[in-house]
């Protein structure tokens, strides 16, 4: 609590503690997951209900046409609970469309300008160009981030945001360590889905690491039944 004032988070003894001339915001690179879409949701949907208003917000999302490979949101975005990280990306690639024409032109220029950097940032390769490209972006947003705090939808008057602070060292990471989206925690997130969170549910919660183990061994035994079996025919 005494860090907490000082934007610290008490920890006096980091593992990197022993490793000379260790520089962690170079050996830590940007991961994509946590760093992109939970920014959206955290802040930039928040600006957005701020500026629009929740029952405005909620409106403009329930009249986006059910098309085919798009997902619809009939009750609109702030009736859900506990959304998954696919409904920060799916909320995500609609807030532009969806709030332009009820905010100030300044926010959505800002509010855009971050979005296309988050995307830009999760490509699969980099050149020298399209790392420029993306300090561009993020120079045209701070260029315009002051209208989100006049217009009130940033609450406090300040722009102390950690993931914010973070979007600065994309770039360097960029060219030290290559594409941010290889350290992604996509795969570990899907496989604790499959390993951890499916077992829970099939099951009635009591002595749960026991039941998890039954799970994960009779689906293996399962799975090379079927191959087996496979193989025979």
């Amino acid at each position: 609590k005494a860090c907490k004032g000082d934007h610290l988070n008490g920890v006096n003894a980091p593992f990197w503690q022993n490793w000379p001339l260790t520089e962690p915001y170079i050996i830590f690179g940007p991961e994509a997951l946590h760093y992109f879409p939970k920014m959206f949701w955290d802040h930039d949907l928040q600006w957005a209900i701020n500026l629009v208003g929740t029952t405005e917000l909620d409106f403009r999302f329930t009249l986006l046409q059910p098309f085919t490979g798009y997902h619809q949101f009939k009750e609109g975005v702030s009736v859900l609970r506990s959304p998954s990280g696919q409904d920060h990306c799916i909320i995500q690639c609609y807030i532009i469309g969806v709030i332009a024409g009820a905010v100030l032109w300044e926010c959505l220029i800002a509010m855009d300008a971050l979005n296309e950097f988050q995307y830009h940032a999760q490509a699969s390769c980099f050149e020298e160009g399209d790392v420029t490209r993306l300090q561009s972006i993020l120079k045209e947003f701070h260029d315009k981030k002051a209208s989100i705090i006049n217009t009130e939808a940033q609450q406090v008057t300040h722009w102390e945001i950690p993931k914010l602070e973070l979007l600065q060292s994309v770039a360097t990471s960029i060219h030290c360590q290559g594409a941010p989206m290889q350290w992604t925690a996509d795969y570990t997130e899907h496989a604790h889905v499959r390993i951890v969170k499916e077992p829970v549910c099939s099951g009635n919660k009591w002595n749960m690491y026991k039941q998890i183990c039954q799970y994960l061994n009779r689906q293996n035994k399962c799975s090379c039944f079927s191959i087996a079996t496979t193989i025979h025919q």
